[in-house]
């Protein structure tokens, strides 16, 4: 056990506070996984004066997918997923074939989708791409007509395109009923077997992408649950037009929302289809394409941390963030293509935290502190701790009963200000190069005592720690 002296630090607010804290980390056994495309994120539809000026030319419609600084950025989450989706893509018209059905806003015409394969494959991200699941369905009871699927399938096998996984329809919950989206999907399935017929290079089934509903999804899967390869739903705790949506980010009961919400949609995935992943196919602090000065601040980060180690636990296998770029959101501004605190926080979780998950017990006397272990992605038989302290004014001394070697790296990542797009990674103010290039950071070489300061996230990887469940 770690013996730590009190460290008193000024706060923000003139006053010196500290108070001693302790958790209890078991390194014998793995409570759950992740996966190496854990770290994902979205790219949506929308006309560029939607909810201005949210978007722009942020959506897959029209923004400039040969940007370099864009590439670059994007090419710094290689290896994640880049579901492309959202609610206008139960809108959109593949134009292929001779027998394209009329179309007048969102339109996708075969040069476009090669650009969205080429930005995919030059950024190293997995395509999924979400299927216009509305298409000539008059009602809720109506099947699916895969009349213009059907085409866009086959323009895509005999092309080579290369594809992930396929979604079908997005936040259909209040739209189509249950069941005959179940049956919508087999017979999605069947064509996409059809047309990949290599069950090796077939892309992945995915899907409903509700809003959370476990009595509709239980529905859903007693039929399509053997044909789903992944389970997806979004996840938006908060409200983009609230303003006091600030404040509900650093309370410690809104932030249990996450996992309060994902818990019924893991039990029926668990039940139904236990072979699939589950996936936040789509998530942000925030919906309504998030909110200004909020959303696209610090603040932001200590959601997105605490999101990240929540999901962890229940096993999610990728958080799909919305979005790349776009809404007040993105991981990057859509207007200059700077990164948002959100982009690097991406960034240090997914070169610390690594995929297999360790269980923490905090403590209950200090709430506002959240704290997750994960095996290190750094040092395979590490461990690395991401702490993130809500409270404004207290510094935390933090005893770590589980291991007793202390030597660590650490990458402290504070602001100026809760609602500052400053982003310090080591009091190093974070920043992208011209062409999009990220200079590496620096971590801090440390032992002995682990402290917290107010408002701080930490990620600290411990090397050296002897016998655990993350070296065998």
């Amino acid at each position: 056990m770690m013996v730590i002296p009190l460290v008193m630090l000024l706060a923000v607010t003139g006053v010196a506070v500290a108070d001693d804290i302790s958790f209890t980390l078991e390194t014998n056994s793995i409570i759950n996984t992740t996966s190496s495309y854990y770290v994902s994120v979205t790219m949506d539809w929308h006309t560029p004066d939607e909810e201005w000026p949210a978007w722009g030319n942020a959506s897959i419609l029209n923004a400039n997918l040969d940007n370099i600084r864009l590439l670059n950025l994007a090419s710094s989450l290689r290896g994640g997923v880049l579901r492309v989706g959202g609610s206008e893509a139960d809108e959109v018209i593949y134009i292929v074939g001779n027998n394209t059905p009329p179309c007048h806003v969102f339109c996708l015409n075969m040069t476009r989708w090669h650009q969205i394969n080429n930005f995919a494959i030059k950024t190293g991200l997995k395509l999924v791409f979400g299927i216009n699941g509305m298409f000539n369905r008059p009602n809720s009871s109506s099947p699916w007509d895969p009349s213009n699927t059907v085409n866009f399938l086959d323009y895509t096998a005999r092309n080579s395109i290369s594809v992930y996984g396929f979604e079908l329809g997005n936040e259909l919950t209040t739209k189509v009923l249950p069941d005959v989206l179940g049956k919508d999907f087999i017979l999605f399935h069947t064509l996409v077997a059809k047309f990949w017929p290599d069950a090796q290079t077939r892309p992945r089934i995915i899907g409903p992408d509700l809003n959370p509903n476990s009595a509709w999804l239980n529905s859903f899967l007693s039929v399509a649950g053997p044909v789903m390869d992944v389970i997806t739903y979004h996840l938006y705790i908060g409200y983009g037009l609230n303003p006091n949506l600030t404040n509900q980010l650093q309370d410690p009961s809104f932030l249990d929302l996450e996992r309060q919400t994902a818990m019924p949609i893991t039990e029926s995935v668990g039940s139904l289809a236990p072979h699939a992943e589950i996936w936040a196919g789509e998530t942000a602090a925030a919906w309504h394409s998030g909110q200004q000065g909020t959303t696209n601040t610090f603040i932001s980060s200590i959601w997105y941390v605490d999101q990240l180690g929540s999901l962890a636990i229940l096993g999610h296998k990728a958080v799909c963030r919305q979005c790349l770029v776009g809404g007040f959101y993105g991981l990057l501004n859509w207007t200059n293509v700077d990164p948002n605190p959100d982009f690097f926080t991406a960034l240090l979780w997914k070169s610390t935290m690594g995929t297999k998950v360790l269980k923490i017990t905090p403590d209950p006397s200090a709430l506002d502190v959240r704290v997750y272990a994960h095996c290190s992605a750094i040092d395979k038989s590490g461990i690395t701790l991401a702490v993130i302290n809500l409270n404004n004014v207290t510094t935390y001394n933090m005893n770590v009963r589980g291991f007793s070697n202390t030597k660590r790296h650490e990458y402290r990542v504070s602001s100026p200000a809760l609602e500052s797009n400053q982003y310090f990674i080591n009091s190093r103010a974070m920043k992208a190069e011209i062409d999009g290039t990220i200079t590496p950071w620096t971590p801090i070489d440390a032992d002995g005592p682990l402290t917290i300061r107010a408002h701080e996230i930490l990620f600290a990887s411990f090397y050296d720690v002897g016998k655990s469940a993350c070296a065998s």
